[in-house]
């Protein structure tokens, strides 16, 4: 069934790694909690799936960026609703400032473009799903481009994962949800570097993929529940109205589109505040 690889002493000592893939990347941490004697697991609890962020190219930041969450989240009152974590491991792009000595092994070279990131999402998700039970029911975080890779998994189809089940509830952490509009805002800033490096130089492809520019009349996602968004005035790095400009956007999509699952959607704004890269380590 699942290749089991050695098991990492870090944060969150019992998370364990398995590979959904033959690139060192293509791994993901996953922990089931033991149900408690005083109270039992929910019969509908769900999965908790994360997608780190990174611009989709920095080696430093991992799926072990989940651990202090998953900590924090094992000693909360709802725990008997949560029935396992995962955090998925992708392919990564070229980063200028982690340069690849040569030789470089396939297995581990940096050389990811799109759609390299999302087909490995997607992957782990339908391993998750074959191997682990998860079904449907699972709840999909994704932060900074996590968050953008989270909201793509709804384009499933045009990716040719058919086994693929799309989640029940998304949240977005600081997300990144128009690429052209990210650049234009911030024209001087190095985002137009690491958004090519990602996705290329058309521009038309930035806009294919922006979950901003979703059609869920196209890409029905039948069983939502709800979408949670969460930003940060402090936020370095992502500007308000990415966040405003996207809430908009699914407003309009789930009272415009006539299947009646979407009657029941919730769409919820969350604000925290703290920069950036510090909302996983904020109890």
């Amino acid at each position: 069934m699942e290749e089991k690889i050695e098991k990492k002493e870090e944060h969150v000592s019992y998370m364990q790694e398995y590979k959904y893939g033959d690139h060192d990347l293509q791994r993901i941490s996953l922990f089931q909690p033991p149900p408690k004697r005083t109270e039992p697991q929910h019969t509908d609890a769900l999965w908790i799936i994360y997608i780190h962020g990174g611009a989709w190219r920095d080696p430093n930041i991992t799926e072990r960026s989940f651990d202090h969450t998953v900590d924090i989240l094992l000693s909360g009152r709802w725990i008997h609703k949560i029935k396992g974590f995962a955090s998925i491991s992708y392919r990564l792009s070229p980063h200028p400032d982690h340069k690849q000595l040569s030789p470089i092994s396939k297995n581990s070279a940096q050389e990811a473009k799109h759609p390299d990131h999302i087909n490995d999402v997607l992957m782990g998700l339908t391993y998750l799903q074959k191997n682990f039970g998860v079904k449907d029911k699972y709840v999909l975080v994704g932060h900074s481009c996590g968050a953008t890779l989270a909201f793509q998994t709804l384009w499933s189809k045009q990716f040719d994962y058919a086994g693929f089940v799309k989640p029940r509830i998304i949240v977005g952490v600081a997300g990144i949800y128009d690429l052209r509009g990210l650049r234009d805002r911030h024209p001087n800033s190095g985002y137009e570097e690491f958004i090519s490096g990602a996705f290329g130089t058309d521009e038309e492809v930035w806009d294919m993929v922006s979950p901003i520019n979703l059609s869920l009349a196209e890409n029905p996602w039948c069983d939502a529940n709800m979408v949670v968004l969460v930003s940060s005035p402090s936020d370095e790095f992502i500007d308000s109205q990415q966040i405003d400009e996207f809430e908009k956007a699914l407003k309009k999509f789930f009272s415009g589109v006539t299947l009646r699952a979407y009657l029941r959607v919730e769409t919820w704004r969350r604000i925290l505040n703290c920069s950036h890269d510090d909302i996983w380590k904020k109890d």
